[in-house]
């Protein structure tokens, strides 16, 4: 049903109303919550799907679809997962749970640069800066390096590093 999404898809749930399916992706680094209409016609539902784990900036999501919404956990950059609701009037997010955490802290910049391979094709990749990053100062390099290609290596779960 997915033939015009250059993409592999996963955890299928039917729509209620059986007239399509709803699914994840991942797309340059970042899940994505898909919905394919059962003429064919592809959609992105929500983007920055994240958090399942907190300890590797892996993809990971999860979700759930009821009552004519879908909840799915959101996570970006600059927050780890919160809870978030798409329906009729758009995407809300529902939670704070880190604001505990983050409240007193000063995150670095990410950046997404692209780069590219030997046989031509674009490496998406990604620019942390430290908390309070200053143009022209020098800085420690630290590169962590994923083998991939198989597994989401994105932006938004980078706790580790801050």
């Amino acid at each position: 049903m997915t033939a015009s999404l250059d993409r592999t898809v996963s955890d299928p749930v039917w729509a209620a109303n059986g007239r399509g399916v709803y699914f994840l992706y991942d797309d340059q680094g970042v899940t994505k919550l898909g919905f394919v209409e059962l003429t064919g016609k592809v959609r992105t539902i929500a983007s920055d799907l994240g958090g399942t784990s907190t300890g590797r900036p892996y993809g990971g999501a999860a979700y759930s679809v009821g009552g004519g919404v879908v909840a799915y956990n959101k996570a970006s950059p600059a927050r780890p997962a919160d809870l978030a609701l798409f329906g009729s009037s758009g995407e809300r997010i529902l939670t704070q749970l880190n604001d505990d955490l983050l409240g007193d802290r000063t995150l670095g910049k990410v950046e997404k640069i692209t780069v590219p391979s030997t046989k031509g094709a674009q490496i998406d990749a990604w620019v942390m800066t430290p908390p309070d990053y200053q143009p022209g100062k020098r800085y420690p390099t630290i590169l962590e390096i994923h083998g991939g290609p198989f597994a989401n290596y994105g932006p938004a779960s980078r706790r580790k590093c801050n």
